[in-house]
C-alpha cells in the first residue's frame, strides 16, 4: 500500500495518522489520552481525531473510552509514503 504524504486522512495529514498509528498499534486497546500523546495533540483535541479514524475505518471501539486499531488501520500504518521507483 502508498500513500500520498501530502494528502489528508479525515483532516489530518497523512503521516500524522501513520505515525500516529504506527505508535499505537504496540498497545491492544489505547485511550484518548495516549492518542494525543502519540499524535503530538494539545489536551481535549484527541476526541476529534478518534471521531476522524473511526468514520474512516482505521480505529474500532474497544470499550468505554477505548479503541483499537483495524485491519485497515494496520495496512495504513505499514503503507509507505516513498515515491514509486521508475
Amino acid at each position: 500500500m502508498r500513500i500520498d504524504p501530502k494528502g489528508l486522512i479525515g483532516g489530518y495529514p497523512a503521516l500524522l495518522v501513520r505515525k500516529t498509528l504506527r505508535h499505537l498499534r504496540e498497545r491492544f486497546e489505547w485511550t484518548v489520552r495516549e492518542l494525543e500523546s502519540a499524535a503530538g495533540l494539545d489536551a481535549g483535541e484527541g476526541y476529534a481525531m478518534v471521531k476522524s479514524l473511526l468514520s474512516e475505518g482505521l480505529i474500532e471501539t474497544a470499550g468505554r473510552d477505548a479503541w483499537t486499531i483495524s485491519q485497515a488501520g494496520q495496512a495504513f500504518s505499514s503503507a509507505t509514503a516513498a515515491k514509486p521507483v521508475k
